[in-house]
């Protein structure tokens, strides 16, 4: 079963607001599910957001190695 977090628990993993995470989840970039009043985001809709992308390269913009 998938964890579910509470909206300042996803602020926090995301290091945002939880004004942000309601607007996430508003306009649908960060799926969401009401039960009963509260807000609940799966922990997988969490982890989409923060993995990256396959064939990402990472850049070192300062030349250190």
């Amino acid at each position: 079963m998938a964890k579910l977090l509470t909206v300042a628990e996803a602020a926090a993993e995301l290091k945002v607001s939880k004004g942000k995470v309601y607007r996430m989840t508003w306009s649908g970039e960060l799926y969401s599910k009401r039960i009963g009043r509260s807000v609940r985001i799966p922990e997988e809709s969490i982890q989409s957001l923060t993995k990256l992308p396959s064939g990402y390269v990472s850049t070192n913009i300062d030349g250190d190695k």
